[in-house]
């Protein structure tokens, strides 16, 4: 097992760690869960191949309860894809990180663990250089759009992604 960092929640500590590629079966029954009473329009799902990329590419973070994974992110590093087609004015892929995926489990939900990894996913732009990082969020999702703007997020411009859905993106500059 790879080692963690403690974070202490309300219920109890929780740790922040690297995802291995064999917890793939993980993710997708985590995304489940937490998309779970949502519509589809507010949580698109990371597939198993965006996953199997993401793992040997870039940076798959999880926060588990025990064994168990109750929240997740995938951040894609310093290429092209992702949301740079919508930044290409702004900056060069080679310093940007994406946020491609962010769920938290319905049952841990309130914990501030969405914050706990978008800070994370922060921390590790910046030492791998990233001059911003970006992430997309369902206008009609507003505890996500609040949990990046604490983080220091603002919004850039509302786009249509993912088949035609309403997203506002948001940016963060690090340098």
């Amino acid at each position: 097992m790879i080692e963690g960092v403690k974070i202490e929640t309300k219920r109890g500590n929780l740790t922040l760690r690297e995802i291995c590629e064999d917890e793939l079966p993980c993710i997708l029954d985590l995304q489940e869960r937490a998309a779970e009473g949502m519509p589809e329009s507010i949580y698109v799902r990371v597939t198993s191949d965006e996953l199997s990329e993401g793992f040997r590419k870039d940076i798959v973070t999880g926060i588990y309860d025990g064994e168990r994974l109750v929240a997740f992110s995938l951040v894609i590093t310093n290429r092209q894809g992702g949301l740079f087609e919508y930044l290409t004015d702004v900056c060069d892929y080679r310093g940007l990180f994406t946020f491609d995926a962010v769920a938290v489990d319905r049952e841990y939900r309130g914990l501030s663990l969405q914050r706990t990894l978008i800070e994370e996913a922060v921390r590790r732009a910046v030492e791998g250089g990233a001059e911003m990082i970006a992430a997309t969020v369902s206008p009609d999702n507003p505890h996500s759009l609040a949990n990046f703007e604490k983080t220091g997020f603002v919004i850039f411009e509302r786009i249509k992604a993912y088949g035609g859905l309403d997203r506002m993106l948001m940016i963060k500059k690090l340098k």
